[in-house]
């Protein structure tokens, strides 16, 4: 019952980030329109001081709403740190900080890069998608932009299996098919059938 409830719970979650997400693209569209129109009115105000660092804000704030973004939908170490960056270089280049208040923000930037470098280096290796174990493996390899061999007409999950046969493997939860900068692992069983199959890329 509690790991029902469990699941309940992360599934609403994930449903709210979704809806999140959403909302925040249809903002950025709105703002990114409002923007460009601005930017008629920019000449007019050339000559005030300032209406630079506004539209610069405006634009960072747009880059920092992408980023958020991308970091409720793939959930990675390395969208949380290109947050950061970008929110600290919007300090830096639009508001006028101190001497002190910039350089506590550059050591703040190379204390960011420092993290990802070494240690989160092997969480932030790959990107991780779960797909149906129905979905074709052409349609992955679309969506994915990646090759993974396979007949024309061939699921992911008839390719694990295929794959774990012919090389001896036990199927199960867990079991991994390796490919050159991917690998395919059975995510879920039910009823002795491969469910989900989880594909994991290797990224820079």
């Amino acid at each position: 019952m509690k790991h029902f409830i469990q699941s309940i719970i992360f599934k609403i979650i994930n449903a709210l980030e979704i809806i999140i997400s959403c909302l925040i693209v249809v903002a950025i569209v709105i703002l990114t329109r409002k923007m460009a129109l601005s930017l008629v009115g920019l000449w007019d105000e050339r000559t005030v001081d300032g209406a630079l660092s506004v539209f610069l804000s405006q634009c960072f704030n747009l880059v920092i709403g992408i980023e958020l973004v991308k970091m409720l939908v793939k959930h990675s170490i390395a969208t949380v740190i290109e947050v950061l960056v970008f929110a600290i270089a919007r300090q830096m280049i639009v508001e006028h900080l101190t001497p002190e208040g910039t350089l506590i923000s550059i050591l703040g930037l190379a204390l960011l890069f420092v993290i990802r470098k070494y240690l989160f280096k092997k969480l932030d290796a790959t990107e991780k998608t779960v797909y149906r174990a129905n979905q074709p493996v052409k349609l992955v390899n679309m969506l994915e932009h990646i090759h993974i061999p396979a007949d024309e007409k061939e699921t992911l999950g008839m390719l694990v299996i295929r794959e774990l046969e012919d090389s001896g493997q036990e199927i199960g939860m867990g079991a991994v098919v390796y490919y050159k900068e991917v690998a395919l692992r059975i995510a879920k069983i039910t009823n002795d059938v491969v469910t989900r199959v989880e594909v994991i890329k290797q990224v820079a």
